[in-house]
């Protein structure tokens, strides 16, 4: 069968990589990495799916149209991938309800007269309820960039995204794919299991990076400079599953941790506009410097900002030895940059 993973703009090599060397998933075939979207097939249990980390989305491939004829409802999808309700059916429990979801990007189109064709489209040729505010059943996803669109159904009730523990949108925050991604760079880069590595974040916020690290089975260590930040980061870690982690209320740029400790260390720096420049400098050079004190000398690192060039300039003076991996991704109207650093 052939599917379409929705992931953050920036990572889909990252993801590509996770599809193909995820435990359980080794019937895979890439078939393409474009902005936002990894087309692969797979021949297995579509239950399996379920376990990806760095994907915010996966839903099987239905056919690729031009505008045109989507405009035109020449669509045909019984032709495209034959018996696709039943397929879902065998796998998961479906009601006879539908809804869609479109989205477009540099076309001009009249979106929601477009969506109620597709409506009447869909519950007139497949014998489906429309419903509007319920995406866990069938949910048709349109997606369309200038002059061409595909057509997928959305394989799980759940985005896969979505975690245990709270997820935040706020400026400066991160999605747990985003953060997944990050860590299994690292990984890869370490070619460890994490069971046997400690994985620290002075700048825990939330605890987005230790939840999910934490769910990959590292030991996890963080700290925040904001008591709601710690008292936050507790709470999910006990949703992650995860109880009587060390968690210290602290200044990143001076911690409370043992010299050469730590196997990972990784960190979400702030992205708040009203931090100037030279407050900026001096909280990546305080705070980098001190990774370099508790990190081990063989430990790889990941960090995500909006001062790339500044952070680097500080990874060269205290990791002289170490190579950086970049990949500028975007996410909620922002265009931060990963660096994944490493021997």
């Amino acid at each position: 069968m052939k599917y379409i993973a929705f992931v953050t703009k920036g990572i889909e090599a990252i993801c590509a990589k996770e599809l193909s060397l995820i435990e359980g998933l080794t019937v895979i075939s890439i078939q393409s990495k474009q902005s936002k979207y990894v087309r692969f097939e797979y021949t297995d249990n579509p239950l399996n799916l379920s376990q990806l980390k760095t994907i915010d989305d996966v839903a099987l491939l239905l056919g690729d149209f031009s505008l045109q004829d989507i405009m035109d409802l020449k669509i045909e999808l019984n032709v495209v991938q034959q018996d696709f309700i039943p397929f879902i059916s065998k796998f998961r429990s479906i009601s006879n309800n539908f809804s869609v979801t479109l989205s477009n990007y540099k076309s001009n189109i009249n979106k929601e007269e477009l969506k109620l064709s597709l409506q009447k489209y869909f519950s007139n040729r497949l014998n489906l309820s429309y419903s509007e505010l319920d995406h866990s059943n069938l949910d048709f996803r349109i997606n369309i960039e200038e002059d061409t669109a595909f057509i997928s159904l959305k394989l799980f009730p759940e985005s896969l995204y979505k975690r245990s523990y709270n997820h935040t949108t706020t400026l400066g925050s991160i999605r747990s794919t985003i953060a997944s991604a990050i860590i299994l760079e690292i990984l890869n880069k370490l070619n460890k299991k994490p069971n046997c590595l400690s994985l620290v974040d002075n700048f825990c916020g939330s605890g987005t990076f230790l939840c999910e690290a934490s769910l990959m089975g590292f030991n996890v260590f963080g700290g925040d400079i904001k008591p709601s930040s710690v008292t936050l980061t507790k709470k999910n870690l006990v949703k992650a599953g995860l109880k009587n982690v060390e968690i210290k209320l602290q200044n990143a740029e001076q911690t409370k941790w043992q010299n050469n400790y730590f196997d990972i260390a990784v960190s979400n720096f702030p992205w708040n506009k009203q931090i100037s420049e030279s407050n900026l400098s001096k909280l990546y050079d305080k705070s980098i410097k001190e990774y370099a004190r508790i990190l081990k000398k063989d430990s790889s690192f990941g960090f995500i900002g909006m001062k790339p060039d500044l952070i680097k300039k500080y990874i060269k003076i205290y990791f002289p030895n170490y190579e950086v991996e970049e990949f500028k991704i975007g996410y909620l109207g922002q265009n931060p940059t990963i660096l994944i650093c490493y021997l």
